[in-house]
C-alpha cells in the first residue's frame, strides 16, 4: 500500500469525493486504511432515522399501537444496548426525515425515549437538518442542537411551528440558514408572522435567507440588510411591504451575491423591484432572479430596471420571468441594452416578455460587449418574413444565442465573443 494512504487527511479527502454509497461500503470492507474514513462518510448523511434504529437490538423495536405503519421502542434500552446506536449517531452530520401519508417512522413514545436517554442531543454533531412534519406536536426539538448551521422545517401544525421557532430563538442563535415550507394550500406561518419575524431578528449569523412563502416585517428587512455574511436572499414584494425598500435606514446588504425577488404589487408594477436594487450598496451581485406575477408592466419601469441592473458589474446571470405584457410598446429598439453593455461577465440573460427589435449592427454590438454570453432569451418580432426557427419545439418570436442560423436568415446576427 502506498505510504500516502497512511495519512488520515488523504484517505478522508478521497472518501469525501466518492459519489456512490456502495463504493464506500466496498472501501470500508476491503481496505483497513479506508475503513474508518469510508464508514464516517457513509454515516455523515442519513436519509431518515431507520439506519440508526436498526442499530438497536430487534427485540427492543416493534410496531406502534398509536401511529399507523410506524415503529416504537418497546422498552428503554440499557446503557450497553445504546452503545452501538451512539457510536454511529456521533458520525451523523446531516439528516433529512420524511413524513408520508402513513405518518412518522417512529411514534411519540419512541421519540420520547430517544430524548430522555440523550439529554445532550440524539445526534450530538448534527450540522444540517431538514425535518418533514406530518402533524401534531413535533418531536424534532431534541435534534435541534447548537451544533446546527442550517435548518429546514417542512409542514407541521401552527403549534409545532411555534414551538420550533421559540426553540430557535432560545437555543440556536448561530444558525446560518432557517427555512420553512409547506405542502398544502394553508401555511401555518401566515398566522405566525410575528413569531417568524422575531425568530429572524434573533439570528445574526445568517448567510442565506431563502424566504419564498412568508411576509416579513420592515424591521426584519433592516436587520437582514445589515448582516455582513448574508450572501443569498429571496423575498416577496407585495402590497403589505410595498414601502420596505424606501426605508432610509436599509443597510445595503454588503455581501449579497444571489438575489431572488417575487413581485406581486399590481399597483406599483416593477417599481418595488427597482427600489430594492437601489438599496444594494455592496454591488457584489452575481445572480439576479425576478419573478413578475403581475399582468402588465409600465415602460418606464422596464427602462429603470435595466438602468439599475447596469450598476452590478459582476453580474453573471440575470433571469426575469413572468407572463406580463409591457404597456404601450410594440418593440424596444436594441439600444435599450446600452446601460447593460458594461456587464462583461454576463453569461445568461433571460427576459421573455421584453420585446426587442434587433438589427445586425445592434446584435453585433451586444455580442462584443458580452464575450462570456451563453444564453440570451428575449421576445423578438415574429411576424417578419423568413423560415421558422431551426430548433424543434422552439417558440417563434423568441431568441437564443444558439439559434445563429435563424438569426442570420433574419439579417439579425449574434456572434460569440472571443
Amino acid at each position: 500500500m502506498h505510504p500516502c494512504l497512511h495519512i488520515d487527511e488523504i484517505t478522508r479527502s478521497i472518501a469525501s469525493h466518492v459519489e456512490h454509497r456502495h463504493t464506500l461500503v466496498h472501501l470500508a470492507l476491503v481496505c483497513r486504511a479506508f475503513a474508518e474514513p469510508a464508514t464516517d462518510e457513509l454515516w455523515s448523511h442519513l436519509d431518515g432515522l431507520k439506519p440508526l434504529l436498526m442499530c438497536l437490538h430487534s427485540n427492543l423495536l416493534g410496531k406502534s399501537d398509536t401511529v399507523y405503519n410506524a415503529l416504537t421502542i418497546l422498552v428503554p434500552p440499557t446503557q450497553d444496548e445504546w452503545s452501538r446506536f451512539r457510536h454511529y449517531a456521533r458520525k451523523v452530520k446531516s439528516l433529512e426525515t420524511h413524513a408520508t401519508y402513513g405518518g412518522r417512522l417512529l411514534d411519540d413514545a419512541g421519540y420520547a425515549i430517544l430524548a430522555e436517554h440523550h439529554p445532550d442531543g440524539v445526534l450530538p454533531n448534527l450540522r444540517h437538518l431538514k425535518w418533514h412534519e406530518w402533524g401534531g406536536e413535533t418531536p424534532a426539538l431534541p435534534f435541534m442542537r447548537p451544533t446546527l448551521s442550517t435548518l429546514a422545517f417542512v409542514g407541521g401544525t401552527v403549534e409545532a411551528l411555534r414551538a420550533v421557532m421559540a426553540h430557535i430563538r432560545d437555543n440556536l442563535p448561530q444558525l446560518e440558514e432557517f427555512t420553512y415550507s409547506h405542502d398544502s394550500w394553508f401555511s401555518p406561518i401566515d398566522i405566525l408572522i410575528n413569531d417568524f419575524s422575531d425568530t429572524i431578528l434573533a439570528l445574526h449569523h445568517l448567510t442565506s435567507f431563502p424566504n419564498t412563502s412568508a411576509f416579513i416585517r420592515p424591521d426584519v428587512v433592516l436587520h437582514l440588510s445589515r448582516l455582513s455574511h448574508l450572501t443569498s436572499l429571496a423575498v416577496i414584494l407585495e402590497n403589505r411591504n410595498r414601502d420596505l425598500w424606501t426605508q432610509p435606514l436599509v443597510g445595503g446588504f454588503p455581501a449579497l451575491t444571489h438575489l431572488t425577488l417575487t413581485v406581486l404589487t399590481k399597483e406599483e408594477g416593477l417599481l418595488p423591484g427597482v427600489q430594492m436594487l437601489q438599496t444594494l450598496s455592496g454591488l457584489a451581485l452575481t445572480n439576479i432572479k425576478i419573478k413578475v406575477s403581475i399582468r402588465s408592466v409600465a415602460i418606464d419601469h422596464c427602462t429603470s430596471l435595466i438602468s439599475e441592473l447596469g450598476r452590478f458589474r459582476r453580474l453573471q446571470e440575470c433571469d426575469i420571468w413572468g407572463s406580463s405584457t409591457i404597456d404601450d410598446v410594440e418593440y424596444f429598439d436594441a439600444s435599450v441594452f446600452g446601460p447593460l453593455h458594461p456587464l462583461a461577465d454576463i453569461r445568461t440573460f433571460t427576459w421573455p416578455f421584453l420585446p426587442v427589435a434587433f438589427t445586425q449592427e445592434s446584435a453585433q454590438q451586444l455580442s462584443a460587449a458580452w464575450p462570456q454570453l451563453k444564453e440570451f432569451y428575449v421576445c423578438t418580432p415574429s411576424d417578419e418574413p423568413g423560415p421558422p426557427p431551426p430548433v424543434p419545439g422552439h417558440r417563434p418570436g423568441y431568441m437564443r444565442l444558439e439559434d445563429l442560423l435563424w438569426l442570420a436568415q433574419r439579417s439579425t446576427r449574434l456572434e460569440p465573443g472571443p
